[in-house]
């Protein structure tokens, strides 16, 4: 059986706790090798020891130049699993991921009215924060149970959303799960976030050359306790693309 060698971003830019609950899950839970690699020295790390590379929620543009060496290495055969803020990074770059925005049809109707949209009340602030607010929800995301990514789920998968962030539909890759209207299993979330909680991508692959890019818009590890979500992480570390990767 295939053993992909597992390295995972950390240091400066990087969520402590999302790179904190990578490494508890493969050393405390599954008893997995994983080399943890300061983010910073991810330009000088030896790309083919590797065949999976994880990036937790974080800052990571400078990784993801069109000819840069990560996308080299995915090229030729790894597997990159982006979480949470990893997610808007990859889709900032422009390698095939497109955050879902507004639609902006007919949005500069009646100019000649004056607008007095930003004229708020103080009193009336944490009411309007409230409503573009998503602090975490249980939503229940439709799932294509016949890609390896959701192996071993039925075709519904409850994600703990802690934002407002969804992909549009991918036209070149899986869209694995995504996320219709009305979903909401329990939580709060804000009239306005959940508007925008509709119709998008929340968890996907893309085929790039030899290799693969998982993405997870949610943490499926959050603080150790989403026992829902780590079958997911799982299939997307070791059941992806099986068999691919580099050996020496």
């Amino acid at each position: 059986m295939w053993a992909p060698r597992v390295a995972c971003l950390t240091g400066e830019g990087v969520s402590s706790l999302g790179a904190g609950e990578v490494w508890h899950y493969f050393e405390k839970e599954i008893d997995y090798p994983i080399t943890m690699i300061n983010a910073n020295d991810a330009d000088r790390m030896e790309w083919r020891k590797y065949d999976v590379l994880i990036m937790p929620d974080g800052n990571y543009r400078n990784l993801f130049a069109k000819d840069g060496a990560l996308k080299s290495w995915i090229q030729q055969g790894g597997r990159l699993v982006t979480i949470e803020g990893a997610v808007n990074e990859l889709a900032a770059a422009d390698w095939g991921l497109k955050i879902k925005k507004e639609d902006e049809n007919d949005k500069d109707k009646d100019k000649e009215k004056p607008d007095y949209t930003s004229l708020k009340k103080y009193a009336e602030s944490e009411h309007d924060y409230l409503k573009e607010s998503n602090p975490g929800s249980i939503f229940k995301v439709e799932m294509d149970n016949t890609h390896p990514l959701a192996y071993g789920y039925p075709n519904f998968y409850y994600t703990l959303k802690g934002g407002t962030d969804v992909y549009e539909f991918l036209k070149g890759g899986w869209n694995v799960g995504i996320i219709k209207k009305d979903t909401q299993v329990s939580g709060f979330t804000g009239i306005k976030a959940r508007e925008k909680l509709i119709d998008g991508t929340l968890i996907g692959q893309m085929d790039m050359g030899k290799g693969s890019v998982v993405f997870l818009a949610d943490d499926p590890l959050f603080r150790s306790f989403w026992q829902n979500g780590k079958l997911l992480f799982s299939n997307a570390v070791f059941l992806v693309g099986q068999g691919g990767g580099f050996h020496l």
